[in-house]
């Protein structure tokens, strides 16, 4: 199973930048991060763990992102994930 780096396009989708983001040429989503968010820290555990403190605030992103992204081939989203195999965000999902 295959899935897209999603943690920096779920921050830019939590920041309101998913559109920004969309509309800029050959800027990986990490680099939009660090470079227009200001999140230089979005791959470290610690930053991670404080940045989605709300769970629910999460399960809304993943969804925005499941709505808004186009899925190539066999990859699947977190969306997908969650409901199939642990149950979480189902009532979002």
């Amino acid at each position: 199973m295959t899935t897209r780096p999603e943690i920096e396009i779920l921050a830019i989708i939590k920041e309101g930048a998913y559109r920004d983001w969309t509309h800029v040429n050959n800027m990986k989503p990490s680099e939009f991060c660090k470079e227009k968010l200001g999140l230089h820290k979005i791959k470290q555990y610690a930053f991670l763990r404080r940045y989605w403190n709300d769970a629910d605030e999460l399960c809304r992103v993943i969804e925005q992102y499941r709505r808004n992204h186009h899925f190539q081939n066999h990859e699947r989203c977190l969306a997908e994930i969650l409901v199939r195999y642990s149950g979480s965000c189902t009532e979002h999902v």
